[in-house]
């Protein structure tokens, strides 16, 4: 599915940065986009901040589930609304991407 804001029509976005922010942000955008299934690609150059990044926004949707606060249908739908991912293609087709990747230039040389 998709959501239209004003005369942007949103399929997918982009979070570079599976590190410190990027997953909240991109947790942020499933919770308020889960009912339009919006998918949301998380994209790093590192595998190892993927894997946090995903754990990371299981254990926040899991603990809404214990407070009550969320179904586990509707974790369910946002944990499918993800991509979690290395390959920077994923932000192509992106109608909305954001960077939140470190700004160590070090680390932006291997790309």
């Amino acid at each position: 599915m998709s959501y239209t804001f004003k005369n942007l029509h949103i399929e997918k976005i982009a979070i570079i940065g599976a590190g410190q922010i990027g997953p909240d942000i991109a947790l942020h955008f499933a919770k308020n986009l889960a009912a339009h299934q919006v998918h949301i690609a998380l994209i790093d150059i590192s595998e190892e901040a993927l894997l946090s990044a995903r754990n990371k926004i299981l254990s926040k949707l899991t603990k809404a589930q214990e407070k009550g606060t969320l179904s586990g249908d509707a974790a369910n739908r946002m944990m499918n609304q993800f991509q979690f991912t290395r390959n920077y293609e994923a932000a192509a087709s992106a109608q909305i991407v954001v960077e939140a990747a470190t700004e160590n230039s070090s680390i932006t040389e291997h790309i």
